[in-house]
């Protein structure tokens, strides 16, 4: 990272496409990052103010945790796409199409 920042500050608008495309995704990646921990957090934080033995209580627990859960799961299933490539032009083989 190191060296993509010294050769961004020595040579300013000479990145090529495939280095810019790189920056883009690993601050892409690390705004999606934040997004996960702030939903765990607030994941913790619901758990921890609803707690309560009325069973009505429990039940609207239950859906508001479900709810986070389900946009945790999201936010987890980005992260992994963005580490995703997709070529274009390059023929398949029979191995790469399992």
């Amino acid at each position: 990272m190191e060296a993509i920042l010294k050769q961004m500050n020595a040579k300013p608008g000479k990145l090529d496409p495939a280095m810019r495309r790189f920056l883009l995704i690993e601050k892409k990646q690390d705004e999606l990052n934040r997004q996960h921990i702030n939903l765990v957090k607030r994941v913790d934080g619901v758990e921890k103010q609803l707690r309560c033995p009325s069973e009505a209580t429990n039940k609207s627990v239950d859906k508001i945790l479900h709810e986070f859960r389900e946009e945790l799961q999201e936010e987890r299933r980005k992260i992994q796409r963005l580490c995703n490539i997709v070529l274009m032009g390059v023929p398949e083989t029979i191995d790469g199409l399992d």
